[in-house]
């Protein structure tokens, strides 16, 4: 929860750059209680509209810009006495990260965000001072609080799909944690240019390019220091079922461990590509559990921007444990801002 003031340009109304990385999440709803007030008390005849707006800067453009809502005023709502008049909106932002990292005038995945309208008077008034001035005069207007009111675990039991936007699936499935921003800006790249877009559990069968896409993330996966580090040492039984943890905060089942253990031991499958494989065909709690993890592990790497301390110390085996640490409290439930932002300053430490 903020307090925060409206600033005033023109027409405009933006809100102080306070919210970065994903305070405004997708599927969020946004409670935003504001006030207008007409500080000549002269009478508008007209309705008095807010439009709110999503930017990357603070100015807002309704042409550009992700429109989020908007709130009307009408006369009767002004207080005889102070002028005032006050509302409350509430916005759910669309859950689908990849609309919301494409539309409008910037990625509105990561960065630092404004919220800001318009505010709008119907012609009819009883002082032209409104117009002649463009309100700067006439009105006054402030955001009393604005908190964010869900901020809860999914219920979306629809299947994954691994393409341009979710190689977090294979750091969360495979490795546990969060992929650094780095990291994830790499792959994600790789499956967009090649085109990926494989979900099985909807019949996708993968071929050419996006097979040899995928055979290279979960070779790179399979084969890195940090898989060594991680499993290392145990039995492929035991392999799975860390798998299973990571990814689903349960042991495996009897039925998955006589299937997979078998094909992940002579090779016919790497562990890597069990990972992934289970996560994209998670159905029921499973797949409310991945997803929880996935949406909180984009948080947390989103949250890396424009902190070089906490990028620099995720690395290596003490950031890798760090992590799946951090991660693993969350299945049930989905991160807040203010637990990635207390995690990215205990690495800061170090």
């Amino acid at each position: 929860m903020a307090n925060v003031d409206l600033r005033f340009d023109t027409f405009e109304v933006g809100l102080n750059p306070i919210f970065n990385d994903n305070l405004f999440d997708s599927g969020d709803t946004i409670a935003i209680d504001y006030s207008i007030i007409n500080a000549e008390l002269s009478d508008p005849q007209g309705e008095t509209i807010v439009e709110f707006y999503l930017s990357r800067d603070n100015f807002i453009d309704p042409g550009v810009d992700f429109f989020l809502g908007s709130s009307s005023i009408f006369p009767e709502d002004f207080d005889v006495i102070d002028g005032t008049a006050s509302d409350a909106q509430l916005i759910t932002l669309p859950t689908n990260r990849s609309f919301l990292a494409n539309n409008g005038s910037g990625n509105y995945v990561s960065g630092t965000y404004f919220v800001g309208g318009f505010i709008d008077v119907d012609p009819v008034l009883d002082n032209e001072t409104f117009i002649d001035d463009n309100f700067t005069d006439a009105l006054q207007a402030e955001v009393i609080d604005i908190e964010i009111i869900n901020n809860l675990p999914t219920n979306d039991t629809s299947p994954l799909t691994l393409d341009g936007t979710t190689a977090q699936i294979a750091y969360v499935a495979y490795y546990g944690r969060s992929g650094d921003l780095a990291g994830l800006d790499f792959w994600n790249d790789v499956l967009t240019q090649n085109g990926v877009s494989y979900s099985p559990t909807q019949g996708d069968r993968l071929t050419g390019i996006e097979l040899d896409v995928y055979n290279q993330i979960v070779n790179q996966f399979g084969n890195s220091d940090e898989a060594n580090r991680l499993f290392g040492g145990l039995t492929v039984r035991e392999q799975v079922n860390l798998v299973y943890n990571l990814a689903f905060d349960r042991q495996a089942e009897q039925g998955g461990l006589d299937f997979w253990v078998p094909i992940v031991q002579d090779g016919s499958v790497s562990l890597a590509a069990f990972a992934l494989e289970i996560s994209l065909g998670a159905r029921n709690q499973d797949i409310i559990t991945v997803r929880n993890k996935i949406e909180s592990a984009d948080l947390f790497s989103d949250s890396f921007a424009g902190r070089p301390d906490a990028i620099d110390a995720y690395r290596g085996g003490f950031g890798e444990e760090f992590g799946r640490q951090w991660l693993s409290v969350f299945g049930s439930s989905i991160s807040e801002l203010s637990q990635v932002d207390s995690a990215l300053t205990q690495l800061e430490l170090f």
